[in-house]
């Protein structure tokens, strides 16, 4: 957490810089002449270096990749980048604040352009402008194909032993997540065709101590090293996943990943980031930090003790990791609220339900408030769940998490979201945590969940921060939840009808 020095007074000045590091492949049958890594530091035209004039970076909670850009100053006194960089190099992408050093992307090139005008006073204007994605798009770029033809790494012996063939895949959300992510890499892997290797001038990240309850390092390729962490994913309640047997597999190892994360009730999320146990070291470096997929439990807010998460002060959402923002750091917001994001009927039931008439008649019931429905009409919340359980809890399971989901989406009407747009750079705040917006007393305070992060920087100004932020809520921890025990204590469990009886008009 931040100090809160200067709270109501002036910040003082801003000292930023963003760095961008090249590593090529140096394996591409064109591009033969590339350096062992790239930096930016020239200023002028005639430098023997190509000087950084800005980059971006952006993250954004439930899509795989985040985005980098770059724009690069050309230098006549070395070759352009055409004859240097290939899509596919690897990046790392670096803001310093201060002397401190935060390593917040690590990706690959997309595309490099050239761009050349003539400015105003009749100087002629060159740049670079090179782009691309970050570590996360492997997992969007490696297809589920398989041809009938050859007898390599597409065959379709490799689905069988990707896949079906991996006890793992049949089992609760983590082990599908895990398997489809990182199964058919390894089978790769085993077959001689390790993809995606890291440059050797690259660092490779600190791996994790084996005492972090996160420690469950994935070696996917030769030496890329990426670490699952799911130390916060229950799964309580127990539920486990079809034979993936019965499924036709397609697209790409992102969205089969996704599609099985049961994603009403957990997130899905990559980035690069310290190790848990170097998360209170405020700086980080590409040695230090490690490309990290995340599957958790989504950080409910519940007061319903029927949810068998923890409720009140104890629920997972107060957790967070917390960054406190002073209100001279805000240089613009645009937060509102919208009645789109309104339910007041829950409805949930697995996929499969066969041979279960009457528990499924069960199971269909929903939660509502009758209320709210008189003013704002049925805006229901549905969800079908790939995941089942063998055992007679499942009208349970599924009434449990009706409630889950009621007292996490029932406040959304009242909750803010939309953009914070900070005048300084703030590296250390990643998707998937929390900030504070002080005000004059705790009151005041307002408090966001992250899901979006973009970093600016410019040559000759300081790096900005936009922060794409939901749930926002101001006045104390205990206030909010006074606030959803009143909205929740108003949901009821539809009353079950006759069959051939009219129902009763709701008054």
């Amino acid at each position: 957490m931040l100090d809160n020095a200067n709270k109501l007074g002036y910040q003082g000045s801003e000292k930023s810089r963003g760095e961008l590091i090249i590593y090529p492949q140096g394996r591409d049958p064109i591009i033969i002449n590339s350096p062992n890594s790239i930096e930016f530091t020239g200023k002028q035209i005639w430098d023997s270096a190509h000087g950084l004039v800005s980059i971006q970076t952006n993250k954004v909670l439930g899509q795989c990749s985040g985005t980098w850009s770059a724009v690069i100053k050309y230098s006549k006194a070395i070759d352009d980048l055409f004859k240097m960089v290939v899509d596919d190099d690897w990046v790392d992408i670096n803001f310093y604040r201060h002397g401190k050093k935060w390593h917040v992307m690590r990706g690959l090139v997309s595309d490099i352009r050239y761009h050349q005008a003539v400015s105003a006073n009749g100087a002629t204007v060159r740049n670079f402008v090179i782009s691309g994605s970050d570590w996360m798009s492997i997992f969007e770029r490696t297809p589920i194909w398989f041809s009938p033809y050859t007898d390599d790494e597409v065959s379709g012996g490799v689905a069988y032993n990707a896949f079906t063939g991996v006890d793992s895949l049949v089992g609760s959300p983590v082990d599908a997540v895990r398997g489809f992510l990182f199964a058919f890499l390894r089978v790769f892997k085993g077959m001689g065709r390790a993809t995606w290797l890291l440059p050797l001038e690259m660092p490779k990240g600190k791996i994790p101590s084996a005492v972090d309850p996160t420690f469950n390092m994935n070696v996917f390729s030769d030496s890329v090293l990426a670490n699952f962490n799911y130390f916060d994913f229950t799964n309580n309640p127990p539920r486990l996943g079809l034979n993936v047997d019965y499924m036709e597999l397609s697209g790409n190892l992102w969205q089969l990943a996704q599609e099985w994360s049961d994603p009403a009730f957990c997130e899905l999320f990559g980035d690069t980031v310290l190790p848990l146990q170097d998360q209170i070291n405020m700086e980080s470096s590409p040695d230090q930090t490690v490309m990290q997929v995340t599957f958790r439990d989504r950080p409910f807010l519940a007061v319903t003790p029927q949810t068998a998460f923890p409720v009140g002060m104890a629920s997972s959402y107060f957790s967070l990791p917390m960054h406190t923002i002073n209100q001279q750091d805000v240089v613009g917001m645009d937060i509102g609220r919208a009645g789109s994001e309104r339910f007041n009927t829950f409805l949930l039931s697995p996929q499969t339900t066969q041979e279960m008439a009457a528990a499924s008649v069960d199971m269909a019931g929903p939660l509502w408030n009758t209320d709210d429905i008189k003013y704002h009409g049925l805006r229901r919340f549905d969800i079908v769940s790939h995941y089942v359980v063998e055992d007679p809890t499942l009208i349970n399971l599924t009434q449990g998490q009706r409630y889950l989901l009621q007292d996490w989406h029932c406040m959304n009407p009242y909750l803010l979201s939309g953009n914070i747009y900070l005048g300084r750079g703030f590296p250390e705040i990643h998707i998937g945590e929390k900030v504070s917006l002080l005000g004059k007393d705790p009151t005041l305070d307002k408090t966001f969940y992250v899901e979006s992060v973009s970093h600016n920087w410019q040559f000759g100004s300081t790096t900005k921060t936009t922060l794409g932020v939901t749930r926002g809520w101001e006045g104390t921890a205990a206030d909010y939840i006074a606030a959803l025990t009143d909205v929740s204590f108003r949901y009821n469990l539809a009353t079950k009808g006759n069959p051939g009886v009219p129902p009763v008009a709701i008054v």
